[in-house]
């Protein structure tokens, strides 16, 4: 709604908007009006960051114990690895096909790299994983999940797949 709000705003000072399309604007801007004050819309994250924290935090409680898994070094991952240790998450370790990726993540954050061929042992170990790599293939089958899960003993563990195309099977 902000963007289209910002648009309409710029579209208006270039004078680009008649007035059926204005008629139509403000239909919108009522109808979002009504959805976010009568429905529980507006009620729980609205970003896929904080919407990590409230499911890390209904899975684990206090993150302060939670280790990160981030798998790939891109902008989205970091974004939600930054909010989970804002939530109190301290352990954070990157990893990316393309060290370099990984190392230029470390230096904006306070994590550790770790080499992406060590991915089973630092899965294993990872409450969290963070999965953003988005090549053409999958990096977390669904049988080095299940062997993830039967080494970690059915701990519980939160996989986030913000990869397009998606990295989790």
């Amino acid at each position: 709604l902000g963007q289209l709000k910002a648009a309409h705003r710029h579209a208006r000072n270039h004078e680009s908007v008649g007035s059926m399309l204005e008629t139509i604007m403000q239909a919108a801007y009522e109808a979002a009006k009504f959805v976010r004050t009568k429905t529980a819309i507006g009620e729980r994250s609205i970003s896929i960051a904080s919407a990590a924290v409230d499911v890390a935090r209904d899975i684990f409680g206090n993150l302060e114990r939670s280790g990160i898994l981030l798998i790939g070094g891109g902008n989205m991952g970091e974004l939600v690895a930054e909010e989970l240790m804002l939530a109190g998450a301290r352990r954070i370790k990157i990893i990316d096909p393309i060290k370099s990726r990984a190392i230029s993540a470390v230096k904006r954050m306070n994590a550790q790299v770790a080499e992406f061929s060590d991915i089973d042992v630092l899965a294993k170990d990872a409450e969290i994983i963070i999965s953003g790599i988005g090549t053409q293939r999958i990096i977390l089958t669904a049988d080095f999940v299940k062997a993830n899960m039967l080494a970690r003993r059915r701990k519980n563990q939160f996989i986030i797949d913000i990869g397009i195309p998606g990295d989790v099977d």
